[in-house]
């Protein structure tokens, strides 16, 4: 995908809207991006994954070049949920393969739970899915000291208008190291123009839904689950409890990637999602 491709627009009926690009052809497989990405995001993949599928990449509400009134009230990850069924329908491409990447992990679990007919098979790179990990006290530490720490100084950051501070506290909280200083230009440039996106995030009354276990565990579409090899305690826990509810998911860990794996070893990355999704038996 050419960065400078002009996405296609769609305006959703609240007034919101979702930008997607689209190429190749075969089973349709949709990518999720996460909270400081955008649909441009996936670039590295495109190439490889539109060899043998039909790819939509988009860019969810609020994140760059959606312009959506109200983008930092209101919002809930059931929107997102819903946003990813009006796609769907949009570009009438039947069920589909969901790759995503933190919070776009989680709205792709979602998806499938309440959606299971429509996902052929999911990807989750270290779905931010914080509640899980509580499930022992040095969890329960690790996911209260992320609040303590990173998000609700964000959220706060945000409410006074120092976006840069906010998104100091949040890159590197959540990739565990002091990452935002030393971001390329290309990069943090990504990060600044989805500001929006995250402001929306820290403002919602329930950004890390506890999702049922029992539930979980009764999908029955293939699953890959990922993390990388410098994710963060709270990430990898949350994919260890993940692989327990799901023990015949499959577990990969992508070397030299800390929680953006796509784009910080995309080859490794590419090569473990591809030959999953050709194995899954429902490309």
């Amino acid at each position: 995908m050419n960065r400078c491709e002009l996405p296609t627009r769609l305006p959703l009926a609240d007034g919101a809207e979702l930008h997607y690009t689209e190429h190749g052809r075969g089973s349709p497989l949709i990518l999720l991006h996460g909270s400081l990405g955008d649909c441009h995001s996936w670039t590295p993949q495109m190439q490889t994954f539109a060899a043998r599928f039909r790819v939509i990449a988009y860019s969810r509400r609020f994140s760059s070049p959606s312009r959506s009134p109200g983008a930092h009230a209101g919002y809930t990850p059931q929107l997102d949920v819903d946003d990813l069924a009006a796609l769907q329908g949009h570009v009438r491409c039947g069920p589909a393969h969901l790759v995503g990447t933190s919070y776009g992990a989680l709205i792709a679990l979602m998806f499938a739970l309440q959606h299971p007919e429509q996902v052929l098979s999911l990807v989750l790179n270290e779905p931010p899915l914080h509640p899980w990990a509580c499930r022992t006290p040095e969890g329960s530490a690790l996911f209260e000291a992320f609040m303590a720490d990173v998000w609700r100084p964000a959220a706060l950051a945000f409410d006074r208008n120092d976006e840069r501070t906010a998104l100091r506290l949040l890159v590197d909280g959540i990739w565990g190291e002091p990452l935002f200083d030393r971001l390329p230009p290309e990069r943090m440039h990504v990060v600044t123009r989805n500001a929006g996106a995250m402001k929306a995030l820290t403002r919602s009354t329930e950004p890390f839904p506890d999702l049922s276990r029992s539930e979980v565990a009764a999908l029955e579409m293939p699953v890959l689950l990922l993390n990388g090899d410098r994710a963060t305690d709270l990430h990898r826990r949350v994919v260890d409890e993940l692989a327990l509810v799901l023990p015949r998911s499959r577990r990969e860990v992508i070397a030299g990637a800390g929680h953006g794996a796509p784009s910080e070893n995309p080859v490794g990355f590419n090569r473990v999602v591809f030959w999953t999704l050709l194995r899954s038996g429902r490309t």
